[in-house]
C-alpha cells in the first residue's frame, strides 16, 4: 500500500488532512512534516508515493522543495495546497508534473482530498 507525506506549516489543517489519510483511505502509512527540512529527512525514510505540499513552507519555496522530493524519490506524486491561490502558479505547478493543486481556504479541500485519493489508488 502507498504511503502519504504530508508538508503543511499551519498545524491545525495539517491535522485535519492527517484525518482523511488517518480514516481507511487505502494507505499503508503517512507521515507529516512542518517545513521543507522535515520533509526531506522523512522522504529519505519513508520513500513515499504521494506528497501533498503546502506552496509557501517557512524555509523553502514548495515548488522548490517538490522538485528536491522528487530527485530524491523517482515516481512521486506531489499534490500541491495553498493559502494564497493557484493563479499564478499554474504553470510552476504544471512544469514539476505535478498532478494538482488547491486553494485550502475554500472548506471543500477534505471532500477533494479523498476523492483525490480514491482516484491515486486507481493508478
Amino acid at each position: 500500500m502507498p504511503t502519504v507525506l504530508i508538508v503543511e506549516d499551519d498545524i491545525v489543517f495539517r491535522k485535519q488532512l492527517l484525518e482523511v489519510f488517518d480514516h481507511g483511505n487505502g494507505f499503508d502509512a503517512f507521515a507529516e512534516a512542518g517545513n521543507g527540512v522535515e520533509a526531506l529527512d522523512k522522504t529519505k525514510c519513508l520513500s513515499p508515493n504521494l506528497a501533498i505540499l503546502d506552496l509557501s513552507l517557512p524555509d523553502v519555496s514548495g515548488i522548490q522543495l517538490a522538485q528536491e522530493l522528487m530527485e530524491i524519490t523517482p515516481g512521486l506524486r506531489v499534490f500541491m495546497l495553498t493559502g494564497s491561490g493557484t493563479h499564478g502558479n499554474h504553470a510552476w505547478i504544471a512544469s514539476l508534473h505535478a498532478d494538482s493543486g488547491l486553494q485550502h481556504e475554500d472548506g471543500k479541500e477534505r471532500a477533494f482530498l479523498r476523492n483525490y485519493c480514491r482516484l491515486f489508488q486507481t493508478r
